[in-house]
């Protein structure tokens, strides 16, 4: 927030946003501008923000005073006749932003509550100042206490007879002496005793030790003091002075029941006034506020306000009509924030009873923190027991007036701010909904696009299997692994392949294993292809380059030829050869079979690994031609 506004202006802000619900402050700028647009009335501009948002404050020219707005002739002129350029909107014009309310003029006359604003929190320096020092000195007499009770018990100091000569010689000494050893409120009451007997006391019923002082004394002050404490204890007494002229009254008229301690009863704090200041103006809860010093009138009127059932109805947390009130009592003279909160107000003399709530007098004004009763209690009207308590019931009565009058104003605002509330979370929800289904589809769209190039791929890898397989056939893989019956280095081996077709070839012994799996994969591989072509192999072998080319396997990719190695690791082999007898599975590795015992005039089977895989894809392929 600006340092340029004034307090009227920074107050109108602070408004704005408690109103409309905006807890950040990177839209201060916006919230500034729509203002300065309405002229700082909050009711139109809390209008246009509900309609329209900041839309009128983003596209609206915004000046430093109206009346360049109202005069300029010129300048109206300008934006009537000249076109706005194609990339920004039109700012509308000001002539059509007419202000309802300040055309009345009856409007200006209307009696207004005086305001209610939080305090500044530079007082707070003071405080930790002096209580680091009121630590230290603390700290310090401790210290010396022990040293006195170390020195006490360790010398001892035989009777002497004093010389009074020396003794003349040094008053200064004597005197310095009784100084350090006398504390400081010894010698307040000292003062006070001499003030008392000559007419100078200020307690009597002048009503001048009452008033408050311009400046703080922070010679009562004391970080560890509560006022609570004390408050509760006045309360239990039935008597805080001892006079002739309040005996009879204190015989005739008892304290009521209030055993218990204030905080369990009543929403109340001693401390962090614009804590309970924002709560009530955000709540739209009542705010009290008393202010008392430590005369004896003050504890009177404490006593009494606490004590009394009117007071207990009215603000009881617990059955109370108006419980959510928030309670702010605190001492002037022993607490710094309290003597801000006095100065702030101007509160001329204590006991001081303050009702502060979130209203306004009518309702063509915008409601606000205001102050609806007051009083300043002179030392006459606290001067005994019978005083204060009829003091107490005339103030409750008067408060009491306001508070049902106001309170339906604060009701109405809580069901509005609880409709605000409600629409804002609807939008949210409405909103989360529409995020929601934004990464629901996004991820239906990765799942999709997973599910596509997963398709592809495999649809890749079946081409460069099947471009890979004709290649070999192409190039007569059976004549490199297999020989003629007139060849020596051979080996003879009978393999039954799952068809129960029988085959029997004459293998070189160079060859490894791989290569006669790979002999199996290429004769399956064929027969396959055979039946799905309905034709003989030589046949085959003379349109070899059409079923390769009707592959369809990128170029780039038939650039890259598979090798035997990498064919065993990308398309495992779906099937495995056997022994029958003893019933062995011969592994497909690098080893020639030459070193293989194993392949020497053998008998082998051929045994598909996943045939259950294959007869379910093959029935659920068959579905899908059916349905």
């Amino acid at each position: 927030m600006s340092d340029d506004l004034t307090a009227d202006q920074q107050e109108a802000v602070v408004q704005f946003k408690s109103i409309t619900g905006i807890e950040n402050d990177e839209n201060d700028d916006k919230v500034l501008r729509l203002l300065v647009i309405h002229e700082y009335n909050l009711n139109n501009a809390i209008s246009t923000y509900f309609d329209s948002g900041f839309e009128m404050a983003e596209t609206a020219n915004t000046y430093s005073s109206g009346a360049q707005v109202h005069h300029d002739g010129q300048l109206h002129n300008r934006e009537r006749t000249a076109s706005p350029p194609r990339h920004s909107p039109t700012p509308p014009a000001r002539d059509n932003i007419m202000n309802l309310q300040q055309q009345m003029f009856m409007d200006n006359l209307m009696p207004r509550f005086p305001k209610a604003p939080t305090i500044s929190n530079g007082w707070q320096l003071e405080v930790g100042i002096h209580t680091s020092l009121i630590h230290e000195r603390e700290e310090q007499q401790k210290k010396l206490l022990e040293n006195e009770e170390d020195s006490e018990s360790t010398i001892s100091v035989p009777p002497t007879v004093v010389d009074e000569g020396k003794e003349r010689r040094s008053p200064a000494a004597a005197l310095w002496v009784l100084l350090l050893i006398l504390p400081k409120t010894i010698w307040n009451i000292l003062v006070s005793a001499i003030r008392f007997l000559f007419g100078l006391d200020t307690t009597s019923g002048s009503g001048e030790s009452s008033k408050l002082s311009r400046t703080f004394n922070f010679d009562k002050f004391h970080p560890s003091y509560r006022l609570l404490d004390q408050v509760n204890s006045w309360i239990k007494k039935t008597e805080l002075i001892k006079d002739d002229e309040t005996l009879a009254e204190k015989e005739s008229f008892e304290p009521e029941d209030s055993s218990t301690l204030v905080e369990s009863n009543f929403n109340i704090s001693e401390s962090d006034f614009n804590n309970a200041h924002q709560i009530s103006q955000r709540e739209y809860h009542w705010l009290l506020v008393i202010l008392v010093n430590d005369s004896v009138g003050c504890k009177r009127f404490v006593r009494e306000l606490f004590a009394n059932s009117g007071f207990n109805e009215l603000f009881n947390k617990n059955s109370g009509t108006f419980k959510e009130t928030q309670i702010f009592i605190s001492n002037v003279e022993r607490n710094r924030e309290a003597f801000e909160v006095a100065h702030v107000y101007k509160v001329r003399r204590t006991p001081y009873i303050m009702l502060v709530g979130n209203v306004s007098p009518s309702p063509d004004i915008m409601a606000s923190m205001s102050i609806l009763y007051k009083s300043n209690l002179s030392t006459p009207f606290v001067s005994n027991d019978y005083e204060a308590r009829l003091t107490v019931i005339k103030i409750i009565k008067n408060v009491n007036k306001f508070l049902e009058k106001f309170t339906p104003q604060l009701i109405s605002a809580r069901y509005d701010r609880q409709e605000m509330e409600f629409s804002r979370m609807i939008r949210q929800q409405q909103d989360d909904a529409y995020l929601q289904s934004l990464e629901q589809d996004r991820q239906k769209k990765v799942q999709r696009e997973k599910e596509e190039k997963a398709k592809h791929d495999l649809e890749i890898s079946y081409k460069m299997r099947q471009y890979y397989l004709l290649n070999l056939v192409k190039y007569d893989f059976f004549s490199s692994v297999t020989t003629t019956g007139e060849d020596e280095d051979k080996f003879r081996i009978a393999v039954k392949l799952p068809s129960g077709k029988r085959l029997v070839e004459f293998f070189r012994k160079s060859i490894t294993i791989k290569e006669f799996y790979m002999f199996i994969e290429l004769k399956l591989f064929v027969e396959e292809l055979l039946e799905t072509q309905g034709a003989e192999f030589e046949e085959i072998t003379h349109i070899i380059d059409e079923l390769i080319a009707d592959v369809g396997l990128p170029r780039s990719l038939q650039e890259q030829p598979l090798t035997l190695e990498d064919y065993c690791v990308k398309y495992p082999f779906k099937f495995e050869v056997i022994q029958p007898y003893p019933k062995k599975v011969i592994v497909a590795n690098d080893v020639k079979i030459s070193e293989a015992p194993d392949f020497k005039g053998a008998n082998f089977l051929v045994e598909f690994t996943c045939e259950d895989e294959d007869e379910d894809e093959d029935e659920e392929v068959d579905e899908e031609s059916e349905n």
